[in-house]
């Protein structure tokens, strides 16, 4: 078959799509950065009112409640909101509402995840508030849980240490010291 046709063999690269496409973004960039800079400045306004109600909440939870552990938790509770609408305040203003969908989406799918993996850390977590509402011992009282039997020093957020008699220090988690038997 006799026909016109030409191959052409040599591959042309042609480079003006992409840089086509580098130019809008950069150009959407540059049409954002009021945006941005606005969210910023609300972004940094949340977290002066986060520090500001961390201290006040400390403060009057301190006065009204013994338990320095409690207080601190308490305050945590309080500021945790102020910080997460913030977010979403700054995601929104600065246009990126897709990302803020997907955080508010994502919260509580990421929950979950971290609530699995994550489970015992939790869980000695609130054993410490509960320890630090019922009170079962104080810090210097002799207490003996799981075998151990020792001064307590102090209690964190994840356990309870203790002097043992010998001088020696036991950190006891403070899961295991609500759901076992405490001997004061």
């Amino acid at each position: 078959v006799a026909n016109r046709l030409r191959v052409d063999d040599r591959i042309t690269w042609d480079v003006a799509p992409a840089w086509d496409s580098l130019r809008g973004l950069t150009r959407d960039f540059v049409e954002r950065i009021p945006l941005l800079a606005f969210g910023l400045l609300l972004l940094a306004v949340t977290g002066v009112l986060a520090w500001f109600v961390n201290r006040v909440s400390r403060r009057v939870l301190e006065r009204r409640l013994s338990n320095k552990i409690l207080s601190q938790v308490a305050s945590s509770l309080v500021v945790a909101p102020i910080v997460l609408i913030g977010l979403y305040v700054f995601l929104q203003v600065a246009g990126l509402t897709r990302l803020a969908a997907t955080v508010l989406g994502g919260t509580g799918v990421a929950g979950l995840i971290v609530g699995i993996a994550f489970r015992d850390v939790a869980e000695n977590f609130l054993a410490s508030v509960l320890i630090s509402i019922k009170r079962p011992f104080r810090i210097g009282h002799l207490i003996e849980v799981q075998g151990n039997r020792g001064f307590v020093q102090s209690v964190t957020t994840r356990g309870t240490l203790l002097m043992t008699l010998e001088g020696n220090f036991v950190h006891v988690p403070n899961s295991d010291i609500y759901k076992s038997t405490v001997y004061n």
